[in-house]
């Protein structure tokens, strides 16, 4: 193996002239790159919690890049918390605020291979209730970890009036989801929980051919994302 950052060549001929300047010999170290990192805009705190309800958090405030000569910064602050070689198991990530805070998550698993697997999420967070996000992290293999959080109607009826507030959706559209929701949710209040969940598959369908006027495709994925939470929820 030719370690050469410039050339990529496997042979000392040519060149090189039959020589080089040192000899090194690699051995794999058996590293474990497992890691779980939780990305968000900084007005939302965070807790990683593992299973047994520990807190596990190392919290960093990653500001822009600044431009040495202009001033000017690139992007936008954030708020990031890391858990190096965690342990396969079940875990919490717990998002608060003291208010109303529109948030988009972006969650970073590796396992001990250090393959990548990332979760998004959007909402809003309110000041009198949590949001809970459960990761099932496998460290040996980074397929195996998955994400789906639970959303009560409550849950979804805020996430689609934020929207609106926000003017990510309009009125119509507003009132298009709200009304879905509310029918879903009499059947779940009455016990009709098969029929509950059909109206769910249908509602994906309406949601999913709403027009990028009525709903951009990461509006159309935070309210997909919840229906899924929803069904769970029905599901008990």
């Amino acid at each position: 193996l030719i370690n050469d950052p410039f050339y990529a060549r496997d042979s000392l001929d040519g060149d090189y002239g039959n020589s080089y300047l040192s000899l090194g010999r690699y051995i794999p170290s058996h590293t474990d790159l497992s890691y779980i990192q939780v990305v968000i805009n900084p007005e939302v705190d965070v807790e990683l919690r593992d299973q047994h309800g520990t807190t596990l958090i190392e919290d960093v405030i990653q500001s822009p890049i600044q431009d040495p000569v202009s001033g000017q910064t690139n992007g936008n602050p954030l708020r990031i918390v890391y858990k190096p070689q965690p342990t396969t198991g079940i875990y919490e990530i717990v998002l608060t605020s003291p208010t109303n805070t529109p948030y988009t998550l972006d969650v970073y698993v590796y396992d001990e291979q250090g393959r990548v697997k990332k979760f998004t999420f959007s909402g809003t967070v309110s000041g009198s209730s949590p949001v809970i996000y459960p990761l099932t992290f496998n460290k040996t293999l980074v397929t195996n970890s998955a994400m789906i959080k639970t959303v009560s109607f409550t849950e979804f009826y805020r996430d689609i009036k934020s929207l609106y507030e926000t003017k990510k959706i309009n009125v119509i559209t507003y009132l298009l989801l709200t009304a879905g929701v509310k029918d879903i949710e009499n059947d779940y209040k009455k016990g009709k929980i098969a029929q509950a969940v059909k109206k769910i598959d249908l509602f994906r369908l309406v949601i999913t051919k709403l027009s990028k006027k009525d709903a951009t495709d990461p509006v159309k994925k935070t309210l997909l994302d919840d229906l899924e939470g929803l069904r769970l929820y029905i599901k008990g």
